[in-house]
């Protein structure tokens, strides 16, 4: 079973308290206990700055991916769009060919008409 830093500081430091009301306590044991101690709190320190840096990482890396597929999406769309663009200028010229030729059509079909009826 493992035993956290904090744990072990705790027990380590409730000791040294009852020891330092004490007449017999040994000044040398109450001072390797209160160094223990707080080479425990170092550690818990030192250990959560860790933590939080790395959250920290986390949450930089990803804003940055956010941004990059936030910035691919802005590209797919300005592709997209100007795909619909040139289509919709292509069924445009297509329309107006098509017109334009039926509209020849037609007057062709009137000339013809009144050149029927002059004969």
């Amino acid at each position: 079973m493992r035993i956290s830093t904090l744990t072990m500081a705790i027990c380590l430091a409730l000791p040294a308290g009852f020891a330092a009301g004490s007449a017999s306590a040994d000044p040398s044991t109450t001072a390797a206990r209160t160094q223990a101690a707080q080479a425990a709190q170092n550690k818990i320190a030192r250990e959560q700055r860790a933590a939080q840096d790395q959250i920290a990482r986390e949450q930089q890396q990803a804003v940055e991916q956010m941004e990059r597929e936030q910035q691919q999406a802005v590209e797919q769309m300005k592709r997209e769009q100007q795909q619909a663009v040139e289509q919709m200028k292509r069924e445009q010229e297509q329309a107006i060919e098509r017109a334009r030729r039926e509209q020849e059509q037609a007057i062709k079909q009137m000339e013809k008409e009144q050149q029927n009826a002059v004969e």
